[in-house]
């Protein structure tokens, strides 16, 4: 059925017959996937790598100018019945 797929934030865990959010359940087997990863390549002693990460690339976008404050609903409330009176 088209558009049935993203219907809720939990599902049905087959193994332990329990309803568990998706996202909890994604976090756990990708923590699972890295930790057995790791111990198999540290036992096929694969080399760790390198950061190929040069120095300039660690830049940030520059800050613009600050915008004008926008003024809390209090502010608003009490200009707009000024405006009436």
């Amino acid at each position: 059925m088209p558009g049935s797929h993203f219907r809720a934030s939990t599902a049905n865990v087959p193994i332990f017959n329990h309803t568990v959010y998706i996202a909890l359940t994604a976090l756990v087997i990708n923590l699972v996937v890295a930790i057995v990863l790791t111990v198999v390549f540290r036992l096929m002693k694969l080399p760790a790598g390198t950061d190929e990460t040069a120095p300039a690339q660690y830049v940030a976008d520059p800050a613009g100018p600050p915008g004008a404050a926008v003024p809390s609903a209090t502010v608003a409330a009490e200009s707009a019945e000024r405006r009436r009176s």
